[in-house]
């Protein structure tokens, strides 16, 4: 069974694919880094922070998100028309760039193994119609794949949706609205972007707190050791405070999606 690892870096409310890890056996493992070149990393594959890239973190991570309810879902795990992550990354499958066959390594044929590890409908946007892509758990296991943030393991479904909800909000993709004040007829970009960055720093301060581990003889841990959000939002300000050189607030920023 394949296994693949996501390294990130999160820094001041951004968050980015530093390396990965994948192997199809134990004998043979693919690892690429960020940047033109490997740099340090003798022997491995290089890969920048390209729409595709992200696309690809968002398809794996939300992949292992779903893995923890109970229910099969069997909705794709990203969809989206021309521009969006999913026509992204659907496009660098069949271009077959550099960085994917590094990442994944190619199949007999030549072609990147990522081919074999989505399942895709309408790929290319050959009919009307968003083009929808599932992860191949036959090949890859959602068990299998392991999200690493700045050195900790993730093993929480708020942090991993945390992470997924930054990485779509940069490229302006599947933020719905909130909901509509009494009154209000309609809500501006600009405060649906404001009132979704406050979401993200909400969950990922409380999020990046792990529970502590249980002492023996322990079978539980009471409601009043686990962070509150206010607990966490005073941390956060405080966190921000001490960053006050830069007197701007700590934002996601947003980028135009482009093709590979």
């Amino acid at each position: 069974m394949a296994q693949f690892t996501l390294n990130f870096a999160h820094h001041a409310g951004e968050i980015q694919l530093e390396k990965t890890a994948f192997s199809l056996s134990p004998e043979i493992e693919y690892i690429t880094v960020r940047g033109k070149t490997p740099g340090a990393y003798r022997g491995a594959g290089c890969f920048q922070w390209t729409p595709a890239v992200k696309a690809m973190c968002v398809l794996f991570i939300q992949a292992l998100a779903r893995s923890f309810d109970d229910a099969y879902i069997p909705e794709p795990t990203l969809f989206g028309g021309r521009g969006s992550l999913a026509a992204s990354i659907d496009y660098a499958i069949d271009k077959g760039p550099l960085w994917l066959c590094d990442m994944f390594g190619l199949d007999m044929s030549g072609r990147t193994n990522l081919r074999s590890l989505i399942l895709r409908t309408n790929s290319g946007n050959k009919r009307p119609g968003p083009v929808c892509l599932s992860l191949n758990e036959s090949i890859l296991s959602p068990e299998n794949i392991t999200v690493v943030v700045n050195a900790m393991p993730i093993h929480r479904k708020i942090l991993l949706q945390a992470i997924i909800d930054i990485l779509t909000n940069e490229s302006l993709e599947f933020i719905g609205p909130p909901p509509l004040e009494s009154g209000d007829s309609s809500i501006s970009l600009t405060k649906q972007i404001t009132e979704a960055k406050k979401r993200l720093l909400t969950n990922l301060s409380l999020g990046f707190i792990e529970p502590p581990p249980l002492e023996s003889g322990e079978s539980s841990i009471s409601l009043t050791e686990q962070p509150t959000e206010d607990k966490a939002k005073k941390s956060l300000m405080s966190a921000i405070s001490a960053m006050n050189p830069d007197p701007a607030p700590v934002l996601i920023k947003t980028t135009t999606l482009e093709m590979v």
